[in-house]
């Protein structure tokens, strides 16, 4: 695939320095997560994707509990936030301060992203009222 080729390239641009080659399987998982963090401070949906099938971990931080969903929403990035969010960050997470991604959001005025932050939460937790008010499965087990 050309564009993943092109986003190969790009992370390892963001390696230039430590002198190693991004091919995926070969970087260690400090350096995706730096990639990951990088990409979604940029707002790089495309990059964000790349870094994340590649193995980086959604829900990783920087030294100030910032996870890339944290980065992404206070850019105003919607499209980067909605790529984390399929991919399994967790929206309640809290920065050291203690800050969520949809605060961040709203603290910056970034009214579409705090809107999209919102409604899938809203979502989420309908999801997870349903399952714990579902009868259980037959076969006798409760879902749990």
């Amino acid at each position: 695939m050309v564009n993943s080729e092109y986003n190969n390239e790009r992370i390892g641009k963001m390696f230039a320095s430590s002198k190693k080659q991004f091919n995926g399987a070969a970087t260690s998982q400090g350096e995706l997560n730096q990639a990951l963090l990088k990409a979604a401070q940029s707002g790089d949906a495309d990059l964000v994707r790349t870094t994340l099938e590649a193995g980086a971990n959604p829900n990783a931080t920087d030294d100030y509990k910032w996870t890339a969903l944290h980065l992404a929403a206070h850019g105003g990035h919607d499209d980067t936030v909605r790529t984390l969010l399929l991919a399994g960050s967790n929206i309640t997470a809290r920065t050291n301060l203690g800050n969520r991604a949809e605060d961040l959001a709203r603290k910056t005025k970034n009214i579409s992203t705090e809107k999209i932050l919102k409604n899938y939460d809203r979502r989420l937790e309908a999801l997870l009222l349903r399952r714990k008010a579902a009868p259980p499965a037959k076969g006798g087990r409760p879902r749990s």
